[in-house]
């Protein structure tokens, strides 16, 4: 996704080829205006504004403005498709006005937005939900999580305004298959769930990977294993006291976390949840060990943190535990 894999990527193409997807990354400002010059994509998306760059770059607002540089390279009559839940993408494009033939399409879970979610079911291993559209059929996709679903509308608005059949888009969404560790259910042997979430973390990501789980039915006690989220500049301390905040003992049964920026986590957890249900960890191992002393068949663990903690390691020692 940067500088050099997304030209090659172009150049690899079938000549025949009709659409190409292609992700464009960043760290600092400049950089996503650059591929999308190279790019020169007909249609753009803007997910989310995290806070994965704030290290890099300071603040929401330069994060906001950073993502909008993909509209550099598009063509003036080009499709805009961002989370219209995000305030700062409002503000942005107020500041700095599309060109007039450039559409824009708005999603999210407002219904403020021209696409937006209805019925929202999981049944374990994936997600039903419509659209707001009238005669809107029922899509699955085999993900948790409404923050999928909520991804899901973006790919839905651009398969349609490239005329792919809505027979397709139920099939391809039903079928799709993303990176793995992204809330990825893994089964152990002994009748333990583990949500598999070690690919990344920031606090918007935290808490919607704690949302799925709150959300989960059917399962017995809920485990909750965190680990520090890096590169989120001078407040990195308060984020995970946020996210300590957040958690509540009626949600979830025990959270362990791993790391010296994850203890801010369990201190603040801590205030609320009884003794013993909180445990902070420097070893891997010893956090295992722990987990495998309390959970039986049927319990679900959530893992997740940051690239750079290797959370896997846990989730691989999880799922051969014996109960």
């Amino acid at each position: 996704n940067n500088h050099i894999g997304l030209p090659l990527t172009l150049l690899e193409l079938d000549e025949d080829t009709d659409v190409a997807v292609v992700e464009m990354g960043m760290s600092g400002r400049g950089e996503i205006e650059l591929l999308s010059k190279l790019a020169r994509p007909e249609v753009a998306i803007i997910t989310n504004i995290g806070e994965a760059h704030l290290l890099q770059l300071g603040s929401r607002e330069e994060i906001a403005r950073a993502k909008l540089e993909i509209v550099s390279g598009m063509r003036p009559d080009g499709l805009l498709v961002y989370r219209g839940d995000e305030p700062l993408l409002e503000k942005e494009l107020a500041r700095n006005p599309l060109p007039p033939t450039m559409l824009r399409f708005r999603f999210g879970a407002s219904p403020d937005n021209d696409y937006f979610p209805l019925g929202i079911m999981q049944d374990g291993e994936g997600t039903l939900f419509s659209l707001n559209s009238p005669g809107s059929p029922t899509y699955y996709i085999p993900l948790l999580g409404n923050h999928n679903v909520i991804n899901a509308l973006a790919a839905i608005a651009v398969c349609k305004y490239m005329g792919v059949s809505e027979r397709d888009i139920i099939r391809g969404l039903k079928q799709v298959q993303l990176t793995g560790m992204r809330i990825e259910v893994v089964k152990g042997r002994n009748g333990l769930t583990i949500l598999n979430d070690a690919y990344n973390a920031s606090p918007t990501s935290t808490l919607a990977a704690l949302e799925t789980l709150r959300e989960l039915k059917g399962y017995g006690r809920k485990f909750v294993v965190l680990g520090d989220m890096l590169e989120l500049g001078e407040r990195e301390e308060q984020f995970h006291r946020d996210i300590g905040k957040s958690l509540r003992p009626e949600h979830f049964d025990y959270v362990f976390t791993y790391g010296v920026l994850a203890e801010h986590i369990a201190e603040e957890a801590s205030k609320v949840f009884a003794p013993g249900t909180v445990k902070p960890f420097s070893d891997k191992g010893q956090l295992v060990d722990a987990i495998s002393t309390l959970a039986a068949a049927g319990d679900v663990v959530l893992v997740k943190g940051s690239r750079g903690m290797k959370m896997e390691d846990i989730v691989f020692r999880l799922k051969e535990i014996s109960l």
